[in-house]
């Protein structure tokens, strides 16, 4: 005998579980304890669910306990999985943090540019070089300043060469770093610049170097891509190509000595880039970034002399006279090279020995150096600033 009964809902009216409805169903069976009912009516929350004849026992409480243990089990695992996803989580965020704090295993500049003289001890900033001035350059504040080379005129007027994206300015300071004008602007970026004792200036951009005098340009060196340049006390011309080949060239614009190719001859490499200086008598002097190697020649182009190198960084340490990444190179009147190494400079005799290092004023790092006819160094920093020392004279 059949028994019906009314129940609002889509529960199953035995078990209580949830039921699956489809449109257009007029029966259907609960998946828990196999009720076959029938539907009343369109479905639809008022709808009529109606318990027909139970073709299988309804579950006893055993079965149905059993059931609900089933399901809280299933709760349980679901649980212990999110669980242990949490903890891998906060496991490999910690791991990473820790690998991103940690310090790196390259050393630090502080360390690595420690120096350990051979057999004299190191004379530091003071007193081998007293610190005079140190002046801002970014008169402009341009927010992409980027300060390239620095040298002086005949009067001792300051002149440096900046970048930004896509243009050049030359910009004038007097001794005292007021400044003064701008001398010169271009469109191009401006690789290296000098300036002669007569007023020459002369400007590495795209692949020529250009040479202007009172605002005129008087000359150009074509097809002469190059990594550094300058102008003697002569008034020569040296250019370094990008092959590293040194060209000398007269006040007429003819070639009157050339290297070729310096590190390939050499030490059998090439180099990514270099930067030259010229003393008082004509040595020239190019010295490498990436082999950290300086080569002196004579003015006819006689090797004279190979000093300097790569350091060999040993406990944070390395050898006087060795360097990490040296950038920029000048001589002084007494024929003592200075070379700058991030924020050092070194500076060897004039018999190419190891003197002594001194670092910037404010421990930034440098571009370029330069002297004027008193002897006072000129160091451009990588902050768009200007310092200047006064080194100490040979004994």
């Amino acid at each position: 005998m059949s028994r019906e009964k009314t129940l609002e809902g889509f529960q199953c009216p035995s078990c209580g579980a949830p039921l699956e409805i489809k449109d257009g169903m007029k029966t259907v069976q609960c998946s828990y304890c196999r009720t076959m009912l029938r539907i009343a009516g369109e479905p639809s929350p008022e709808m009529q669910i109606i318990k027909k004849t139970i073709p299988k026992p309804v579950p006893d409480r055993k079965s149905i306990e059993l059931l609900q243990y089933e399901r809280e089990e299933k709760r349980k695992t679901e649980r212990i999985i999110i669980l242990y996803i949490i903890a891998a989580g906060l496991i490999l965020f910690i791991t990473l943090r820790a690998v991103l704090m940690k310090p790196s295993s390259l050393p630090a500049p502080e360390i690595y540019i420690t120096y350990v003289p051979p057999k004299s001890t190191i004379t530091p900033f003071p007193p081998y070089a007293s610190h005079l001035l140190t002046f801002d350059t970014n008169i402009e504040n341009a927010s992409m300043f980027y300060p390239r080379d620095i040298d002086l005129d005949a009067d001792g007027n300051i002149l440096l060469a900046a970048s930004d994206v896509d243009s050049s300015t030359i910009y004038k300071f007097d001794p005292q770093g007021v400044f003064v004008s701008k001398e010169f602007e271009t469109d191009s970026i401006i690789w290296s610049f000098s300036v002669g004792k007569d007023g020459i200036l002369s400007m590495s951009f795209g692949f020529d170097v250009h040479l202007y005098s009172n605002g005129q340009e008087i000359r150009v060196i074509e097809d002469q891509p190059s990594d550094d340049h300058l102008i003697g006390q002569d008034g020569s011309l040296y250019i370094v190509g990008s092959d590293q080949t040194i060209s000398r060239y007269d006040q007429d614009g003819v070639v009157n000595m050339q290297i070729s190719e310096v590190f390939e001859t050499h030490l059998g490499v090439s180099e990514i880039s270099s930067h030259l200086a010229v003393d008082k008598l004509g040595n020239m002097y190019l010295l490498g970034e990436s082999t950290a190697v300086i080569f002196k020649f004579a003015p006819d182009g006689t090797l004279l002399d190979q000093f300097g190198g790569k350091s060999e960084n040993t406990s944070g340490q390395r050898q006087a006279g060795t360097f990490g990444y040296p950038h920029s190179i000048a001589v002084d009147a007494y024929g003592r090279v200075f070379v700058s190494d991030w924020d050092i400079v070194t500076v060897f005799d004039a018999n190419d020995q190891y003197l002594a290092w001194f670092r910037t004023a404010n421990d930034m790092d440098v571009e370029d150096l330069a002297f004027d006819k008193d002897n006072i160094l000129y160091v451009l920093t990588d902050e768009h600033t200007v310092e200047k020392f006064k080194v100490l004279a040979p004994n």
